[in-house]
C-alpha cells in the first residue's frame, strides 16, 4: 500500500522556489561579457522589461542551441520593448568562447552576443534564486541549474516564469505567446485562452 512507497529523493520546502510572481526581483552583483553592473541597474536601463534566462553550462548542446535562437530573436524581443540577459555557470573569458561558438555554430556574424552573459561560475546567483533543478545532477553530484526564465517589468516585479529541467530546451513560441498576454492583459484587463 501507501505505506510502503518509498520515500521520495527531494522533498520540496518552501524555500526551494524563492522568486514568486509578482515581487520585485532582488538585487546582485553581474560580471558579464558587456561589463559588471548591479541587476537593478540593469532592469532601470531601456527598453525597460527584461527577460532572464538560466543556462547549466557553457559549451552544452541544448544550451549553446537555446543561445543562437535568442541571438536570432533578439530583434523580436526589441521590438516587444524587451531587453535579454542570460546566466550561465561559468565565467566571463568561457562565456566570451562561447559566444563565438554560437554564432558560428548558427552561421552568424560577429564575435560576441546582443545581449549579455552573467558569469555564476561558482552558481552563487542560481542557488539564491532557487534556480536549481534537483533531479539534474552534474559529475560531482552537485544540483544542476535549471532553465528557468524570468519577465520582469519596468517596477522590477516578476511577471511570469517558466522552469525547464536542465536537459530540456525552451519553446521560444510560447515564452512570446506569454509575454504577448502579460502585455495584453496589462494594456486592456483581458484574459487570455489557452493556444
Amino acid at each position: 500500500g501507501a505505506a510502503d512507497a518509498p520515500a521520495p529523493s527531494h522533498i520540496t520546502s518552501p524555500t526551494d522556489f524563492r522568486i514568486k510572481l509578482g515581487v520585485e526581483f532582488p538585487d546582485f552583483h553581474c560580471c558579464t561579457t558587456k561589463g559588471d553592473f548591479s541587476f537593478h541597474a540593469f532592469l532601470d536601463r531601456e527598453p525597460r522589461w527584461t527577460v532572464l534566462f538560466s543556462h547549466p553550462k557553457d559549451f552544452t548542446p541544448v544550451c549553446t542551441t537555446e543561445l543562437g535562437r535568442c541571438q536570432e530573436l533578439n530583434a523580436s524581443f526589441e521590438q516587444r520593448g524587451v531587453k535579454l540577459i542570460g546566466l550561465s555557470c561559468d565565467g566571463v573569458d568561457l562565456h566570451r568562447e562561447w559566444s563565438k561558438d554560437v554564432l558560428s555554430n548558427k552561421g552568424l556574424p560577429g564575435k560576441e552576443l546582443d545581449f549579455p552573459l552573467i558569469a555564476d561560475d561558482d552558481r552563487s546567483i542560481a542557488m539564491s534564486l532557487g534556480m536549481l533543478d534537483p533531479l539534474e545532477k552534474d559529475d560531482a553530484g552537485a544540483p544542476m541549474p535549471a532553465r528557468a526564465l524570468f519577465v520582469i517589468d519596468p517596477e522590477r516585479q516578476n511577471r511570469f516564469t517558466v522552469v525547464y529541467p536542465a536537459t530540456t530546451g525552451r519553446n521560444f513560441d510560447e515564452i512570446f505567446r506569454a509575454l504577448d498576454a502579460v502585455f495584453l492583459c496589462g494594456a486592456t484587463g483581458m484574459s487570455t485562452p489557452a493556444a
